[in-house]
């Protein structure tokens, strides 16, 4: 049913993916949001929905947002959790820089900060934060073992995950027909709207080289959650794991407590979030909102993080 589709030859994301990843989204960042909308006709707003609402929201008093992109996840579950502070991570300069200048309605200009950086090594501290969020970034991780290892790390006992990514598509009759959509019509859209095909080509070919959701779970499993639960959404393209960290773990450090040298204050504005220098750091969440302003953070190395 596809063969008319001329295939490429599958991208290459060489030795050094993260940088491949890093600049391919750099050059997607302006039209980014706009495809978003376009190609999914609307369902990534009602599954970043879906995403929040297995947070818990009412319960969260600080969240991370791994590979937050333009933030709009971050946004969502700020407006469903005013009381939370957020902290979306991520290592493209071009995504945060239009996430950064975003106003949404509800949301204060101090709620949701931004900060480049890595998520296989977060900048946060131990058991410190009450959840964890990320969509669509696990197929463009080096390790995704890794990311959820860190996730576990830095959430408190008792906090969420909720990771939402692409997935093999299950059913034998959709599976052509969305194939056919994924393959030939999305990337002659990305180049069409941002001039970056071979950036929707790797789209598709990320998927099909992609764990499935059952095998996605395992290794969330094997990261430390137990329980771990997946939705299928969006006709079964996307899968939503959910999992909370066992009130048993008992991490280095809490939220609270977290032993903090060398503290170097960051400079705060509300239409570019957080400017930091160096890295790794480790991020004492704040305990009120005046500290939030003016967090303390602790600088181990010269050149893991960059300012931007």
């Amino acid at each position: 049913m596809t063969g008319w589709i001329r295939r490429r030859p599958p991208v290459s994301v060489g030795n050094d993916k993260a940088a491949y990843v890093e600049a391919m989204f750099d050059a997607i960042a302006r039209r980014y949001d706009l495809m978003n909308r376009l190609m999914t006709g609307g369902l990534d707003v009602a599954s970043r929905s879906v995403t929040v609402d297995t947070a818990y929201p009412e319960l969260v008093q600080t969240a991370v947002d791994i590979g937050c992109g333009t933030g709009d996840l971050a946004f969502a579950l700020a407006k469903r959790a005013p009381r939370a502070r957020i902290l979306g991570i991520d290592f493209s300069a071009r995504m945060l820089e239009h996430a950064a200048i975003k106003r949404v309605s509800g949301v204060p200009s101090d709620q949701v900060r931004f900060l480049r950086g890595d998520g296989m090594r977060l900048p946060v501290a131990d058991d410190s934060t009450d959840a964890v969020v990320s969509a669509w970034v696990l197929r463009n991780v080096a390790d995704v073992s890794q990311v959820f290892s860190e996730a576990f790390r830095i959430l408190r006992p008792g906090g969420r995950v909720a990771f939402l990514e692409l997935t093999p598509v299950r059913s034998t009759w959709f599976r052509p027909l969305f194939r056919l959509y994924f393959h030939g019509v999305v990337p002659i859209l990305g180049r069409w709207l941002s001039g970056q095909g071979q950036a929707y080509q790797y789209l598709p070919e990320s998927v099909d080289r992609f764990p499935d959701a059952e095998t996605l779970g395992e290794i969330l499993r094997e990261a430390g959650f137990p329980d771990v639960s997946v939705r299928r959404l969006a006709f079964g393209t996307l899968a939503l794991h959910t999992a909370t960290k066992p009130d048993r773990s008992v991490g280095k450090s809490s939220h609270l407590d977290a032993q903090v040298s060398r503290p170097v204050i960051w400079n705060v504005t509300p239409d570019r979030g957080l400017g930091v220098e160096g890295g790794p750091l480790t991020l004492r969440w704040p305990v009120d909102g005046a500290s939030w302003n003016s967090s303390v953070a602790q600088l181990d190395s010269p050149h893991a993080l960059q300012s931007w």
